[in-house]
């Protein structure tokens, strides 16, 4: 696990919230299971609140959105920081970043050259950390993200 060393010995776990469009699905999986094997705790909203949600209670309908809504703040409360995927990038995720930057927690993006982030410029000019990718194959996504350093960029603003 990639922890926090504290003064008493004591270890804490990095703590991450993936925002990302549901659109991404198979990309979003396949880069919680690379965080995961890096020893990252990975909150990942399609698994931990919709699926939770959809299981709990019923399908699709106006409660499942609103439970989906609180487990996702709740997500990102807990979390250290936010890795946004720029691909698809929509009003969901858009708020998720805004909500956590609010909160203080550092926002790291990936984007690739395809993505125009830079027209969403309350966002980009809110992340700490860009990861840039050429495409979002999942090579490129593990070798960026074995680099990156984690703890580091975690420290609270």
């Amino acid at each position: 696990m990639t922890e926090h060393k504290l003064a008493f010995g004591m270890r804490l776990t990095v703590k991450l919230y993936l925002a990302s469009s549901l659109k991404n699905y198979e990309l979003n999986s396949k880069l919680h299971r690379v965080l995961e094997s890096k020893g990252i705790e990975c909150f990942l909203p399609q698994k931990d609140a919709l699926e939770e949600s959809l299981r709990n209670s019923g399908n699709g309908n106006h409660e499942t959105s609103s439970r989906v809504r609180n487990l996702n703040v709740e997500g990102i409360k807990r979390s250290d920081m936010v890795l946004a995927v720029a691909k698809h990038l929509g009003a969901d995720s858009a708020w998720e970043c805004g909500f956590a930057t609010g909160l203080g927690k550092r926002l790291i993006l990936i984007r690739s050259p395809d993505d125009r982030i830079e027209e969403v410029y309350m966002l980009f000019n809110s992340v700490d950390y860009l990861i840039e990718v050429p495409e979002y194959k999942i090579e490129e996504l593990r070798q960026a993200l074995k680099s990156f350093d984690f703890e580091g960029a975690s420290e609270r603003k």
